[in-house]
């Protein structure tokens, strides 16, 4: 039995986890989650951990690995990962070993002697191995310190990497109640999460979710026209000499861009599978540890190569879902330096995945899941809106959009109003017979009389010839958006031609608008411009040459070791030393990056190297806070370490404003006011330090402050009058979420309601429950719990009932408030005592929901409606305005659920009048859907007039409020 507790380091259970990330990762603070998620593992309690590439999952298994009794088993898909991890924590002293294909049965029994003698703390293990007898009796005769699933996202048959051995993962880690599991994954949509939760069993684990916002990287997608000219565009004018990705379709694009590349001058070289493993190997090897390398590649290529300094991903073909387009998208700009993600799409890439889908083995249900994923795809190649807001977005995260660092930010895409093209194109389909490719119905609208166009006496149709306003390059991208768009979809005979959807028919109608992405015309130059970022490295000469130098110490070093670069120092080290100019060892380990046993490695050299270059060149002329008198490990590292609150407290000391901050960092103000008050909450900054005011902006203030309602007036009083005003009020906003909820909320004694429920209802991938308030003999207000995260949604262990229930509506239920929360037409919202457990009190008797119903004049504001709905919406500025709950409780007249299904989706709408108004409005109630998806398409009218119904207001996007139907009486009266 292994029973070390410590390794060869010194690291054990008595050491805390802040002190092994310094001392032996040299780094100085946690990054988002990761102390939670530690402490989680360390206390034997399951995880779930949704975090984007680059952001740090690791160290989230590695340090409980250390400190926890036993060895830590982290299950990868990743050959390449095992072998990089390991030996980069060998490098740092930590005892990890892996178990996969590649090692010889010699080696094998050599890494299992390791282990069973107590010698490893880390074994990475291949999923297909795990479930070996010979693992297995080796499992039971060592003390597993914990379970680590990494790439999760394969388990489920929705993730964009499905793998059925990690299905047999649940059968292995059942065999130990005890041991803590970790699932890790950094892409996985809603319907992704709850899959991987469902086949893990993780229902009861602790879920955290970081922002998948890589604000470093620039995305960009631009229809496929020359594609080799676009790309060497791409690489000559913003990537010279610098290391990237090309991702390709087919093994064969591979080695003919590769080639190509070659020719014109660059280091590229191959990889696919379809090489012998030699080959690819070697190919593999001089990416990694040579610089300026181009890899051209199939996509599983990168996967968990931490290499930190690719500077750019290019795809040449649209990949099959967002999930494995944002996951590849992130093997750039891992070091947190600017990069560049380039996608190249063409109307085959969708004819292509439409009739993959269509010639699919899989279910109806399969086959619409894979419909949604690529019509998001095709969503995000179309967008004229913010890149990075489509993609958070998608993964149940807002964002204002603006982010400056995209293509349709950055003022290269623009749109046009194309209903009267649409309308031709689409006419010019149904014509021809739906039978027809885009190069065929482009001759047709443009009047070219070919071969083929007179064979099928195509030049005698109405649609011959009326498309001359448009070039042939103009029509081809008509068609496809609309395929993109779900107006036109592949014929299945596989030949390349479209077919009419049932979305086409409104815009033949006349009943809904068209709006093409513009083409942009060819150019030489590529449609972003940006200067090669070597070029900006640095502005002075001693910095320049110094840099050299020690990148060319670094790739010697690492030559000798036979091993990549990054491994001995990432990049943000070498710059640190640059900046910092440490005269000594100890200011060295006070650097980002360099732990204890780097410092005694390699400590030496790079200080003589250091040294050697002030006494030849002379101290640079700089500001004397440069280079600290007194090494701060914090402050010396948190210039480098781009995602985190760090860099938000450099930039505070460099004198910028929070606002400066947020758009120098392109995150979202209140993200950066966030951050502040964490570094006040520490006590890294004082209330001097932030922001001081004038005279008006203190008049603003006290004036904003005054107009709160009295509760929260009262409640942020104290904090108001403990920084005396020297805030801006959007950061007391802030303040009073943040500190003074940690502060003091957790002194305000917490009050028990009784809710009726009266919705309970979607939000994202979780619950939002609202009622209004039982009092004796009558009922009060709207109440919406909300949790105190950032959205407010609710999971289910806030709300389950002790008998292991979700509430129902008309349930009667306990609920446990702290204090209102009202967010601007939200006014019912209150902060929910998140430990306290929601009690069944009884069950509102149906007949009486009549007498809870509101009586607006209107359902609201009228008159506005989507493609999809009749006064389904409400401007997002009226309804701020206008309107103070976002709850409505209503008896509609002639009320009926509509079950609406294309191909490859359902979805249930409510049709009914309210005070003579006509609305269709989508339903979020999950007890809705679950009767009614069953059901065939059609209208169930309702059979009955006691019938009541809640209708909500969705949070803003796009600009506009949607109503909803959150929840229905009397579910069995429909026929």
């Amino acid at each position: 039995m292994n029973t070390a507790v410590t390794n060869s380091t010194g690291y054990g259970s008595s050491s805390s986890p802040l002190e092994i990330l310094r001392t032996c990762f040299g780094y100085h603070r946690f990054r988002e989650h990761q102390e939670d998620i530690i402490q989680n593992l360390l206390c034997g309690r399951d995880v779930f951990a949704l975090m984007p590439t680059g952001s740090g999952k690791s160290l989230c298994y590695q340090i409980p690995s250390i400190i926890r009794k036993g060895a830590g088993i982290v299950i990868s898909p990743l050959i390449a990962l095992m072998q990089d991890q390991t030996e980069a924590l060998r490098r740092i002293g930590i005892r990890a070993v892996y178990l996969n294909s590649s090692l010889s049965p010699s080696q094998i029994t050599q890494t299992e002697q390791r282990i069973l003698s107590g010698n490893a703390d880390i074994l990475y293990v291949a999923p297909e191995r795990m479930m070996g007898s010979s693992f297995q009796r080796l499992l039971h005769q060592i003390p597993p310190a914990l379970f680590a699933i990494d790439e999760a996202h394969c388990i489920s048959q929705w993730g964009h990497d499905f793998r059925p051995e990690y299905l047999q993962i649940p059968i292995l880690t059942d065999q130990f109640p005890h041991v803590p599991r970790i699932a890790l994954t950094a892409t996985a949509d809603p319907v992704t999460r709850k899959e991987i939760v469902d086949r893990l069993r993780l229902h009861r684990a602790e879920q955290f979710v970081s922002s998948f916002d890589r604000p470093n990287i620039c995305y960009r997608a631009e229809p496929r026209h020359n594609a080799m000219r676009q790309l060497t565009v791409f690489l000559q004018e913003e990537h010279p000499g610098e290391s990237g990705l090309i991702y390709c379709p087919t093994r064969k694009k591979t080695e003919q861009i590769a080639s190509l590349l070659c020719s014109a001058g660059y280091n590229a070289l191959a990889y696919h599978a379809g090489m012998d493993a030699q080959t690819r190997m070697r190919n593999q090897r001089r990416f990694l540890r040579e610089d300026g390398i181009i890899a051209v590649a199939t996509v599983a290529f990168g996967m968990g190569i931490d290499k930190p300094d690719v500077r750019f991903v290019v795809h040449m073909g649209m990949p099959k879902s967002l999930e494995a387009y944002y996951q590849e998208t992130g093997r750039a700009g891992r070091d947190g330096n600017p990069a560049d993600a380039l996608m190249l799409y063409g109307l085959s890439d969708i004819v292509m995945m439409q009739r993959l889908i269509a010639e699919s083995a899989g279910d109806e249900n399969f086959k619409r899941i894979r419909h949604q994923k690529i019509e998001a795809m095709l969503g995000y190649c179309e967008s004229t809106y913010c890149r990075r807001r489509v993609v958070l977005n998608y993964f149940g995260e807002g964002h204002p959009g603006n982010c400056g660092n995209c293509d349709v930010c950055l003022g290269q895409v623009q749109s046009w109003d194309g209903t009267l093209a649409a309308q031709k194109a689409l006419s010019c389909v149904y014509r021809t017979g739906q039978r027809f490719g885009a190069a065929h119905l482009t001759d047709v609208l443009l009047g070219i009389s070919t071969p083929k166009v007179r064979a099928f006496h195509h030049d005698q149709v109405s649609t011959f010839g009326i498309g001359t306003e448009l070039s042939a390059k103009e029509w081809k991208s008509v068609l496809r958006q609309l395929a993109a768009g779900g107006f036109l979809r592949a014929n299945p005979d596989g030949k390349g031609g479209f077919l009419l959807s049932s979305r086409s028919t409104a815009v033949l109608r006349g009943q809904k608008k068209i709006f093409f992405r513009k083409e942009i015309p060819d150019k030489k130059k590529s449609s972003v411009s940006v200067k090669p970022r070597h070029a900006e490295e640095f502005t002075d000469a001693f910095s320049r040459e110094l840099w050299e130098k020690l990148r060319a110490l670094r790739l010697e070093t690492a030559q000798n070791e036979d091993m990549p670069p990054y491994i001995v120092f990432h990049d943000t080290t070498l710059r640190a030393m640059i900046q910092h100019l440490p005269g000594t060892l100890a200011e060295m380990g006070g650097i980002h990056g360099i732990g204890q046993k780097k410092l005694e490695k390699y400590g030496q050299p790079f200080l003589e190297l250091i040294t050697a270059h002030i006494r030849e060149k002379g101290m640079p002329d700089r500001e004397p806070e440069t280079k600290p008198q007194k090494p701060d490990p914090f402050r010396t590292s948190v210039l480098y370490h781009s995602s985190t609150v760090s860099e938000t407290f450099a930039l505070v000391h460099t004198g910028l404003c929070p606002e400066e901050i947020a758009q120098h960092r392109q995150l979202g103000i209140s993200t950066v006011y966030g951050h502040i008050v964490k570094l006040i909450e520490s006590g890294e900054l004082s209330a001097d330090e932030v922001i001081r005011l004038d005279s008006e902006e203190k008049k603003s203030i006290e004036t904003a402050f005054r107009s709160l309602p009295e509760p929260d007036r009262k409640f942020l009083k104290p904090v108001y009058e403990q920084f005396e005003g020297r805030y801006d009020y959007h950061l007391l906003r802030c303040i009073r979420a943040g500190m003074a909820e940690s502060e003091n909320a957790r002194k305000t004694e917490s009050s028990l309601r009784e809710i009726i429920c009266l919705a309970v209802s979607r939000k994202y991938g979780r619950y939002c429950v609202a009622g209004k308030e039982r009092i004796p003999d009558t009922a009060g207000q709207w109440i919406r719990p909300v949790s105190s995260s950032e959205t407010g949604e609710l999971r289910v262990e806030h709300i389950l009932l002790p008998e292991e229930k979700l509430p129902e509506l008309a349930d009667i239920v306990s609920v446990s408030l702290l204090r209102p929360a009202p967010k601007k037409y939200q006014t019912e919202n209150w902060i929910m005592d998140e430990k306290g457990a929601w009690q069944k009190k009884g069950v509102f008797p149906g007949s009486d929901f009549p007498l809870l119903c509101d009586h607006p004049d209107g359902l609201w504001i009228n008159g506005f409606h989507s493609a999809r709905g009749l006064n389904d919406r409400i401007p997002q500025q009226i309804a701020e305005s206008e309107i103070q709950s976002s709850l409505v409780l209503i008896q509609p007249e002639n009320m009926q659920l509509i079950v609406m299904e294309n191909a490859w989706q359902k979805k249930i709408r409510v049709l009914f009048f309210y005070n003579g108004t006509e609305y269709l409005l989508p339903v979020t109630d999950p007890a809705m859907e679950k009767i009614f998806l069953k059901k065939q398409a059609g209208q169930y009218p309702a059979a009955g007039a006691g019938i009541c119904c809640t209708i909500s207001i969705s949070e803003p996007f796009d600009g506009w409020c949607y109503k909803l139907v959150a929840g229905v009486s009397d579910t069995g009266i429909f026929l």
